[in-house]
């Protein structure tokens, strides 16, 4: 991030004039209005990692303001100071279900294979370190598709047609999982300074612990199973279009 924009952040924080000059210790705190400027300023590197979430559009104009309204509504919603906080939230893996799409139609577009055998459903697994894809083809029993399975679409849909879908179906729920999870990394971190805050008082002049800053790999990537596919079906391509030239062929 530029300095002209850390500058904005500073700015933003600064700014916000719903604040309180001082505070005893053991205190509760249970809205922003409560914390210091001192404070506020000390929530400013996860206000800043709150910005640059990955998966946030960059279609949508950063509007500092509206997004600081956003970042104190998610620290205090539902919690106040006295309540515990999760220390170190965990990524639980994404269930099987996720990964399998039913490709149906409305029953005047099923095909006579369709309707006589049952809908078809097409798993997709990703492996984000390698960018590999397997793709399976079932029935509801989860029993494999190896064959005529062009039959078994409904009218109008392709085998491409069911590969995109799966492969947005598993970026559309990706990036919510991981956004998510980020968000929780960060407004959990927030949430145990303002906790140690309030029962030291504003006199601790919001320090913040090694424990409650965001460590390297807390903030997880968005890694999305449309560009590892476009990525590699390039790479493919540059491949076959050598192998082309090499054996002479246009």
């Amino acid at each position: 991030m530029s300095a002209t924009s850390l500058l904005a952040i500073q700015r933003t924080l600064r700014e916000d004039s719903h604040n309180i000059g001082s505070r005893p210790s053991f205190s509760t705190v249970n809205h922003s209005g409560q914390l210091t400027v001192c404070e506020k300023i000390g929530l400013g590197d996860l206000f800043e990692a709150y910005i640059k979430i990955p998966g946030r559009s960059s279609k949508l104009p950063l509007i500092l303001s509206e997004l600081y309204k956003e970042f104190v509504g998610h620290i205090f919603n539902s919690w106040v100071s006295t309540q515990t906080t999760n220390l170190k939230p965990i990524l639980p893996p994404r269930p099987s279900h996720q990964k399998r799409i039913e490709v149906g139609a409305s029953q005047a577009g099923r095909s006579f294979d369709e309707m006589m055998h049952g809908s078809i459903f097409l798993t997709m697994d990703f492996d984000s370190r390698d960018g590999s894809f397997d793709w399976t083809w079932h029935n509801g029993d989860n029993i494999p598709i190896t064959a005529n399975i062009e039959y078994r679409l409904p009218r109008g849909v392709s085998k491409k047609d069911a590969m995109i879908m799966a492969i947005e179906n598993y970026d559309n729920i990706e990036r919510e999982r991981i956004t998510s999870h980020n968000r929780v990394q960060i407004i959990s971190a927030a949430r145990r300074r303002i906790t140690k805050w309030a029962q030291a008082g504003s006199d601790l002049q919001a320090e913040v612990d090694n424990e409650d800053k965001l460590k390297d790999g807390d903030i997880l990537p968005l890694v999305l199973a449309s560009d590892m596919f476009i990525k590699t079906a390039r790479e493919g391509a540059d491949v076959a279009a050598a192998l082309k030239t090499r054996r002479g062929e246009r």
